[in-house]
């Protein structure tokens, strides 16, 4: 029988081995912290897009907090502290008052709901689940100035129509033919 040859661990070493576990572990909480932290800032996220996007028709309205709380049923005297708290994401709306700011301001309520495009990193999974979706791909010019994203033809689909349909809107706008408050309202009531 051969017996094992053990060599002798020094306390240097079981030091390093402890250390390197403590690093490891550390890595580990930090990546475990983050993810934990992305979910729980997606609810409050998801609650300040939509308030942004109220505040933006609000304001491209011309109402007032004060105004828009009114008009959707809320009484005097707290309409435009409702109001502030959707926009500020300390509440978030139901589905009915959605449907009702959106009446009220001019847009659907998709338009209030859009995906987090105000940070880099939400742009980026938008155009990344685009990619899934529908194929398209991003190619950069030889100048590394412009980007351009190409959407592979796919037959008369409602998403091609739809993309046809806005192309149009945008040739039309770029020659005149529509003004800017013409464009707006279509692209804020598109369904």
């Amino acid at each position: 029988m051969t017996e094992k040859s053990e060599t002798p661990v020094t306390q240097e070493q079981k030091g390093e081995n402890s250390h390197g576990k403590n690093q490891s572990r550390k890595k580990r909480d930090i990546v475990k912290t983050a993810a934990e932290n992305r979910l729980s800032h997606r609810k409050e996220d998801f609650k300040m897009r939509i308030g942004n996007r109220i505040r933006f028709f609000r304001r491209r309205a011309g109402m007032t907090q004060k105004e828009l709380g009114l008009s959707v049923g809320f009484l005097p005297v707290s309409a435009d502290v409702r109001i502030a708290q959707y926009e500020s994401g300390s509440r978030k709306p139901k589905a009915e008052l959605l449907a009702s700011i959106a009446h009220t301001l001019g847009v659907t309520p998709a338009a209030l709901t859009v995906t987090d495009i105000d940070s880099s990193a939400g742009l980026m999974q938008t155009l990344f689940a685009l990619e899934d979706r529908y194929g398209i791909t991003i190619e950069e010019n030889a100048a590394g100035t412009d980007f351009r994203l190409n959407i592979p033809y796919q037959g008369f689909t409602p998403f091609a129509l739809d993309l046809s349909f806005w192309a149009e809107k945008r040739r039309r706008l770029d020659h005149g033919e529509i003004t800017q408050e013409d464009y707006d309202d279509w692209r804020y009531n598109f369904k």
